[in-house]
């Protein structure tokens, strides 16, 4: 893990490392897959412009996402079933966006309940509703939210 330096490098560990129907769920995207190859093509025309002798010792990449302070412009976007990859699921990414300073986006499809994740300690937590049919079950999600 110490040498990893991109995205594809992580899913092909993942891909080794996860059960074939857990590494595909995480892999794929929704029906015909575009919005994932559109997230791809976005990202792949992202790219870093090198700066030659400027001062690199103090760099601050701390900014705001939708009125939060954190410390980069990355935040966590919400991926449900994480228990399916670890035991401790969607509260060990809760702590790790905490320590890191940034946004953890809990998804409505999460293993670990609002309260489970609320209980990881402090940090800035959004919640992804789906707003399902059975209205009732929406309250209760957005209730339990607090």
């Amino acid at each position: 893990m110490d040498q990893i330096t991109n995205v594809s490098e992580y899913e092909a560990i993942a891909k080794k490392n996860l059960p074939k129907m857990v590494y595909d769920y995480y892999a794929s995207g929704a029906e015909d897959q575009l919005t994932l190859k559109e997230n791809q093509l976005a990202f792949s025309r992202i790219l870093f412009g090198p700066r030659i002798l400027i001062d690199v010792s103090k760099i601050d990449f701390s900014t705001t996402i939708l009125g939060f302070e954190v410390s980069m412009p990355i935040m966590i976007a919400p991926t449900g079933m994480q228990k399916m990859a670890h035991p401790e699921g969607e509260c060990a990414t809760a702590r790790a966006a905490s320590a890191a300073g940034t946004i953890m986006t809990l998804s409505t499809m999460a293993n670990s309940s609002i309260e489970e994740v609320a209980s990881t300690g402090p940090g800035i937590r959004l919640f992804q509703l789906y707003v399902f049919k059975d209205r009732n079950l929406v309250a209760q999600l957005v209730d339990q939210t607090g």
